[in-house]
């Protein structure tokens, strides 16, 4: 799996900041509760750690802070992104966004994710 280009990376970043800063979308952090897997074989729960809605007009991103926050923030980010990508496609982009990131880029993410809080 190829690293993302820095362009790549710019673009995703600068659409990340222009959505968290949207005054109609809702940016959480909270204890999120276990779901039941969607998986037809496991019926079991499974931990949740950031969540995407979208109502059709407000959208949420909701991370439980007890676990990973940047991956969170990114996954659900690309969901709100792209919604009509699929939960696999959603995992390898998120890892490819991880592995491109530095570290001063991450701290921002974090930084104007928790600066727009509502």
């Amino acid at each position: 799996m190829r690293k993302l280009s820095k362009k790549e990376v710019s673009t995703f970043l600068k659409k990340a900041y222009r959505f968290f800063k949207d005054k109609r979308n809702q940016l959480l952090f909270k204890k999120l509760p276990k779901e039941k897997s969607r998986s037809k074989k496991k019926h079991r729960l499974v931990t949740v750690m950031g969540k995407y809605d979208c109502d059709g007009y407000n959208e949420t991103i909701s991370v439980d802070y007890r676990y990973e926050i940047v991956p969170s923030i990114i996954h659900e980010t690309l969901h709100a992104l792209h919604e009509k990508w699929t939960e696999k496609k959603v995992y390898k982009e998120e890892k490819r966004y991880l592995k491109s990131l530095t570290q001063k880029q991450a701290l921002n993410l974090l930084r104007c994710f928790l600066d727009n809080l509502r």
